[in-house]
């Protein structure tokens, strides 16, 4: 009985010797990997979410920062307008306010996103609103970025959300540009304040995020909340301050995981140069830890099967080694095998489940190459602006950006070419705006076929009329870049003359060797396609042709300005023209006078010429027309000739008009004659013009201007002197006087001479 009690003994304990070691040597591979397997899921789902949240993210901010780019040259543009100017330097004038309400009121209009304008001017310490409100500024908070902006010497500053009433009394948030005006004089005379609504940025942003769990906001170095709306609302709190603060000391855009709420959470952020603020996602990982808990799930059941599966293969590997257990065998065996047979079934399912979700990332990398190839293009234009802009000036950063995008640029000479539309104003006023895309698409095709013949090049359409061309010049051209680009430009002009019946000019930079400084070639072009104002249209300038040896100093012509006002007054437009002409030759023979010294001029003149008619008492609009801004119109002339030509004509016309008023005053007088000896009678307006000749609408102006009194008040006092005359020396009785004088009903006449005497007629007569 002894011998078959030591069999056994020894055969469990070296059984579940070899039991454990299978068992082990099977069930550590099957752990490690599955816990591996679920790992890399995480981790690839992390990246990816990371990698699309940055890509998102970016795009957010780009679409922004358009957004803002066209608010800020919508700024521009208004803080460049005369009535600036002509209010700040006037600012009792009530008809320059009217312009300048007509200004702010038209803004909002060009731009959805505008709440509203105001603007400050120090003269008199108020604020215009678009809304036609002209109010002191108090230091209220709506109003506050009058004094904020003070505290900076900066030309523009953006400003925090803040809120603010509109129109109809409800609260909205705004973040305001700040602008000193007038923006193209060194003179400051107030502020421009764009309130821009925070809620339609808070939307696109929405609207753009690819993730319905994440949060997106944008936020400044001060930690104020910009627009949106983030997981954690208190921005400014401690737990929230260190991840801001590790973004502030970071690069432009990263990534980071951050506990927000107690939660870990992907944080991405991408900073912007072009206003400073820090563009901000947040996505709680318990939502990727959500997405991932079926193939959790799926993973632990699987290692769970597995190990039973390990168990039972060390138990066979052990009954192999071991016939004593040949009577356990014979148990297992007289179970049924179709457990074995769901196993495996249920394991074909679960690697295909994890097959396919791996296949479903690799196809997804595979859609955002593809998009990435489609956006080339658009990639490459927003490089070429972010290099003339100088959003991009890190050598580093630009070379990576070349490898990125495969552009092949050789050699290490640069010049900035700037193609413009002329007359593109006047365009603007007769062709529709795809009319208008349609002919710089045209010119931009035709530009890139005849530069690609010769040179490597980028463009970019810097805007609505100007193509601005990045070119690569080979070593061996540049020093005759000046002559081949001359001949390829003609040959643009030429072809564009042909097919559209359109004009173009090119500005040419200088040729620089460094990629970061084709900022500074693009500015020199845009400052010598000023100089296409003294040199005319359909012309090509060089920057290097300006010389500063050459400049001579240019000053406002005071004494020929009196000359001309005294010439407008007596009518002598032979006069007016000679002096006229004088300027025009003095400015185009010293040809470093500036774009802006020429427009001075001009703007200064017109001023002249209308305070000439405010001092006659002529408004501007009796020449004009109500809705005419002359100033509007002389901004866009494109060229002095065309200056000069507009301004002769407007001061014939001003003169014209003067001379006819005088004239006028002749038949003003025979019509006061005519009244005296007919006002009996059934008098109208036109039957009067008639009899001097003149149109009626004309005639009741010039009436007006040199009586003072319209025709029909003439008329009445004259019926009226003549009436006390008959009341105070004759015995007629009311209805007797009341027909002498022109009245067929004697209770009408009874009921005017109360009105304007404050008695009746028969009261008058008895001297009460």
């Amino acid at each position: 009985m002894l011998k078959p009690s030591i069999f056994l003994s020894k055969f469990n304990r070296t059984f579940l010797i070899y039991f454990v070691s299978y068992f082990l040597v099977i069930i550590i591979p099957i752990i490690v990997i599955g816990s591996f397997s679920y790992l890399v899921s995480i981790n690839a789902l992390e990246n990816e979410l990371s990698n699309s949240s940055g890509n998102s993210l970016i795009q957010i901010r780009t679409a922004i920062e358009n957004t803002l780019d066209e608010i800020d040259k919508l700024s521009i543009q208004t803080g460049i307008d005369a009535r600036i100017y002509a209010y700040g330097n006037n600012t009792d004038s009530n008809y320059f306010l009217t312009e300048l309400l007509d200004l702010t009121r038209d803004i909002p209009s060009k731009n959805r996103n505008i709440q509203s304008i105001k603007m400050y001017f120090k003269a008199n310490n108020m604020i215009i609103s678009s809304s036609g409100i002209l109010s002191a500024y108090k230091g209220e908070v709506a109003n506050r970025w009058v004094e904020n902006s003070g505290n900076t010497s900066r030309k523009a500053i953006w400003l925090p959300t803040q809120s603010i009433p509109n129109y109809d009394g409800d609260i909205d948030k705004v973040i305001t540009l700040v602008r000193s005006v007038p923006v193209n004089t060194e003179k400051k005379l107030g502020l421009l304040a764009v309130n821009i609504h925070e809620a339609k940025l808070s939307q696109a942003m929405e609207n753009m995020k690819i993730n319905s769990h994440s949060a997106i906001y944008i936020t400044d170095d001060h930690k104020n909340l910009i627009s949106g709306k983030p997981l954690n609302t208190d921005i400014t709190n401690d737990r929230s301050s260190e991840y801001i603060n590790k973004i502030l000391g970071s690069g432009n855009q990263g990534h980071f995981i951050a506990g927000i709420n107690k939660t870990p959470t992907l944080v991405c952020y991408a900073k912007s140069s072009y206003t400073g603020w820090i563009f901000v996602s947040e996505t709680p990982l318990t939502y990727l830890t959500q997405k991932l808990s079926f193939i959790q799930n799926l993973t632990f059941g699987l290692c769970l099967l597995l190990a039973f599966v390990g168990i039972f293969i060390s138990y066979l590997l052990s009954r192999t080694m071991y016939n004593p257990i040949k009577k356990l065998m014979d148990m297992f065996k007289s179970q049924p095998d179709s457990s074995n047979t769901m196993f495996e079934a249920k394991s074909r399912d679960s690697f295909t489940f994890l097959s396919g979700a791996f296949q479903q990332v690799i196809v997804r990398n595979k859609d955002l190459e593809k998009s990435y190839y489609s956006s080339l293009p658009v990639l490459n234009e927003r490089f070429v602006l972010s290099l003339l802009n100088n959003k991009i000036v890190d050598t580093l950063e630009i070379q990576s950006q070349i490898d990125f995008l495969g552009i092949d640029f050789m050699y290490p000479n640069y010049c900035v070419v700037l193609i413009e539309v002329d007359n593109f104003a006047e365009l603007a006023d007769t062709l529709t705006l795809a009319d208008l895309n349609l002919y710089i698409f045209a010119i931009r095709n035709i530009a890139e076929e005849l530069l690609g013949t010769s040179f490597k090049f980028l463009s970019a359409e810097v805007s609505e009329s100007r193509l601005a061309f990045i070119v690569n010049i080979p070593d061996e051209n540049v020093n005759t870049f000046n002559s081949d680009i001359t001949d390829i430009l003609e040959q643009i002009k030429e072809s564009v003359s042909k097919f559209y019946t359109l004009t173009v000019s090119a500005g040419i930079g200088n040729i620089y060797h460094e990629m970061a400084d084709c900022g500074l070639s693009y500015r020199e072009s845009l400052n010598v396609m000023k100089y296409k104002l003294m040199s005319g249209t359909d012309t090509i300038l060089f920057y290097h042709d300006l010389s500063d040896s050459y400049k001579i100093a240019y000053y406002y012509p005071e004494k020929t300005e009196t000359l001309i006002k005294n010439n407008i007054k007596s009518g002598d437009i032979q006069k007016v023209k000679e002096y006229l002409n004088e300027i025009y030759s003095n400015i185009k023979s010293n040809y470093s006078v500036s774009y802006e010294e020429v427009y001075s001029t001009y703007n200064r003149l017109l001023d002249a010429s209308l305070s000439v008619l405010s001092d006659s008492g002529i408004q501007h609009s009796d020449i004009f027309g109500e809705n005419y801004i002359v100033y509007k119109d002389l901004a866009k002339k494109e060229t002095l000739d065309e200056i000069h030509l507009f301004i002769g004509r407007l001061f014939e016309s001003i003169v014209s008009y003067i001379s006819s008023i005088d004239k006028g005053d002749k038949n003003i007088e025979k019509a006061m004659d005519f009244i005296g000896k007919n006002f009996q009678r059934d008098l109208s307006v036109e039957s009067i013009a008639d009899y001097v000749g003149l149109n009626a609408s004309y005639f009741s102006r010039v009436f007006k201007n040199v009586t003072g009194k319209t025709v029909l008040e003439f008329i009445t006092l004259k019926r009226l002197e003549s009436s006390k005359e008959l009341l105070k020396e004759t015995n007629l009785n009311i209805a007797q006087i009341a027909q002498k004088v022109g009245y067929n009903n004697v209770h009408s006449f009874m009921r005017f001479f109360k009105k304007y005497e404050g008695i009746t007629p028969g009261d008058y007569r008895n001297g009460q």
